[in-house]
């Protein structure tokens, strides 16, 4: 008996093939433009970008990133007055290139509180922060680690340049590479593309993402205080919107998301390690044997009872937000902001206990306007709030989750803020400022640099 289903199949593949010229033939087809972008690297090669630093008379502050002091001096972080120049077109194509000539460090003397003198300028592109011990300053400029003599601190003069120690950098979208130089930038060009459209056919999609994440402005990189032993090199003090910092003969400094670990000791830098931290990193603070991490998410402890093997201990986990840190005894201080590279919508201080630090945990909160910034001296915590000023708090001995507020300067703009021993160093976006330090209903003002 013959299959039935064999003879269906043979007359309907038949029946297709005489009728599938006539069907493909009936389809109306023409061609249709599409234009999209393409975005080109713009490369600089690394000979140029080393004969960029070089120190220069003093300029305006333009967009200060932080501050740091050692030895009558202060040294300002210019950001630059943004990430990138523009450049835009009829055709809608465009150029951006990073601001190289306006990014480094800020030179003040500072011997006078009264009348500080702004004397320097030194011209680092790809700079990420500084910190320094003895007469030398240490910064960085793209995947190279700078030392600068600072034995005349009015003029600093680069003794040594250590290259390629941050291997694989990467700079929020942008690449180091060794051969082509540095991405600066990029171009972007107009590209059109023919395709044949046919009736009934799903058209084609062309994506384009002109997105790139900007710039290389990672905040302010130094080092929190440190004294040293009589007659040895001694380091400075910092802020808290610190990327660099130095323990002893170890000199550590993060990126967005590892540590870089090297050793001092010598007349020249030596690399130990790159030790992955986690992502979004964003200051370092050393106390006693820890290193604690602010990150966009959380803060990472680490022991560092080996300066050479820092350890993971715990991350306190928080909402996203910006969030320097300080610690004193037993508790962590960590203000978090919002804001459009933190995001999130949290403006509050969070004192979180760390007596064991391998598990912290929050114990109270106080709500605030916009914390930037912030330390603490004996019993004195001073909290810098941006555009709503500066705050004093009293923090109680026997309580110190217990913090009382004592004084309000509106009148400034406050960023970032050192504490010494008899004297504040608040810098913001309007200038640097001095006050006689005091937990007070009032504090004495001493000078200024306006900007």
């Amino acid at each position: 008996m013959r299959n039935p289903f064999k003879r269906f199949t043979v007359k309907s593949t038949l029946l297709l093939l005489v009728i599938a010229p006539f069907i493909f033939s009936c389809q109306d087809c023409h061609l249709e433009t599409y234009k999209t972008y393409s975005h080109n690297p713009i490369y600089l090669n690394l000979d140029s970008i080393e004969g960029m630093v070089k120190t220069l008379p003093a300029r305006d502050v333009v967009r200060p990133g932080g501050l740091y002091y050692k030895d009558g001096y202060v040294y300002i972080l210019e950001l630059g007055e943004e990430n990138h120049h523009y450049q835009y077109f009829d055709d809608g194509s465009f150029t951006y290139n990073l601001r190289l000539n306006e990014t480094g460090i800020h030179v003040i003397d500072d011997t006078n509180p009264s009348n500080p003198i702004h004397i320097a300028f030194i011209n680092i592109p790809g700079v990420n922060g500084l910190t320094a011990k003895g007469d030398k300053l240490y910064t960085d400029s793209f995947s190279d680690l700078l030392v600068f003599d600072i034995s005349d601190p009015k003029s600093p003069s680069l003794n040594q340049r250590v290259r390629n120690v941050y291997e694989n950098l990467y700079y929020s979208g942008y690449y180091v590479d060794d051969s082509l130089g540095i991405i600066t930038g990029y171009e972007s060009q107009p590209v059109v593309y023919e395709h044949e459209v046919c009736d009934d056919v799903d058209q084609p999609q062309w994506y384009h993402d002109a997105t790139f994440e900007g710039g290389f402005s990672r905040g302010m990189a130094v080092q929190n205080s440190s004294s040293g032993t009589s007659g040895a090199p001694t380091t400075g003090t910092a802020g808290s919107i610190t990327r660099f910092s130095i323990v002893g003969d170890y000199l550590y400094n993060i990126d967005y998301s590892d540590l870089h670990l090297f050793d001092i000791s010598g007349e020249s830098p030596q690399k130990i390690s790159d030790i992955h931290i986690g992502w979004q990193i964003e200051t370092i603070y050393p106390y006693e044997d820890k290193l604690f991490f602010g990150a966009m998410d959380g803060m990472f402890i680490y022991d560092n009872s080996d300066p050479t093997n820092p350890t993971f201990l715990s991350k306190y986990q928080h909402v996203r937000s910006c969030d320097p840190v300080v610690v004193r005894g037993d508790y962590a201080y960590v203000t978090l902001r919002s804001g459009t590279a933190c995001q999130g919508f949290t403006n509050q201080l969070d004192i979180v206990n760390v007596s064991d630090a391998a598990n912290p945990f929050l114990e109270k909160t106080y709500q605030m306007e916009n914390p930037h910034g912030l330390a603490i001296y004996d019993n004195c915590l001073y909290i810098c709030e941006g555009s709503q000023g500066f705050k004093s708090f009293q923090v109680d001995f026997m309580d110190p989750t217990n913090v009382t507020l004592t004084s309000t300067q509106t009148e400034i703009h406050a960023l970032d803020v050192i504490a010494l021993q008899n004297m504040l160093m608040i810098v913001g976006n309007d200038g640097f400022y001095q006050y006689s330090r005091s937990c007070g209903a009032a504090l004495e003002y001493l000078g200024v640099i306006p900007f």
